[in-house]
């Protein structure tokens, strides 16, 4: 697969093959195990679909109760995965149009699956009261999607958005995260919460109370005091 991405499907022979595994060149060995050299491609593709369905099996088993934690490991999990090392994403963006059911297997088992399984997630955070997203599915796009691009950009150009290490990109990932999708609930808390009048007379003048005796209000700066209510 290294050779594929490396050099291109098309440019790759099988004897280049052959010796990158150890084989002798023109032996015919790889024939051995696999038919042709697009049946070698295919059992890569494969693995990785493999490896993609026991990451979303790990997604189910993230907490929600605080989110933080899950999300980092979110964050973790795209950016460590199989699938995001830079050989499968040049074969993935550069090779598979010429073969369309490789692609679609990739995007429909690998990347959409990815996407779903954040979305659930985020669904159960909002369920168990530990966030508030109204929108998993594209929330779930925005922020797969963003671990996705950091991952692409440095396989195919070979730098990292801004510069940044994969380190630093998580952990910022995660708190700006937990703070998007924690940021609603903090402002339902602050509902209800008893307010103090702020408004004032007409004049300016402080509005008289009477004393905790239940007497008269002292008077005013004027000298008069004030007419109880109704009169």
């Amino acid at each position: 697969m290294r050779l594929f991405a490396q050099q291109g499907y098309a440019a790759t022979s099988v004897g280049e093959i052959q010796v990158a595994a150890g084989l002798t060149h023109g032996s015919g060995a790889l024939y051995k195990h696999f038919p042709s050299k697009q049946t070698l491609l295919e059992a890569g593709i494969a693995r990785l679909v493999e490896q993609s369905a026991n990451e979303r099996d790990a997604l189910k088993c993230l907490p929600t109760d605080p989110v933080q934690p899950g999300l980092a490991a979110i964050a973790d999990a795209v950016l460590s995965a199989p699938s995001m090392n830079a050989d499968m994403l040049r074969i993935a963006y550069r090779e598979l149009d010429a073969f369309p059911h490789l692609r679609d297997e990739v995007l429909d088992d690998r990347l959409q699956a990815a996407f779903a399984g954040v979305a659930r997630w985020l669904r159960c955070a909002t369920e168990q009261g530990d966030a508030e997203v109204h929108d998993p599915e594209a929330a779930a796009a925005v922020f797969v999607g963003s671990l996705m691009f950091f991952r692409l950009l440095e396989a195919l150009l070979g730098a990292t958005p801004g510069g940044v290490d994969a380190e630093r990109f998580a952990h910022v990932w995660a708190d700006l995260a937990t703070q998007a999708i924690t940021a609603g609930l903090q402002t339902t808390e602050s509902v209800g919460r008893p307010t103090l009048p702020t408004t004032q007379p007409a004049d300016g003048q402080i509005p008289p109370t009477t004393d905790r005796a239940g007497g008269p209000a002292p008077p005013t700066r004027s000298g008069r005091r004030a007419s109880p209510a109704g009169r």
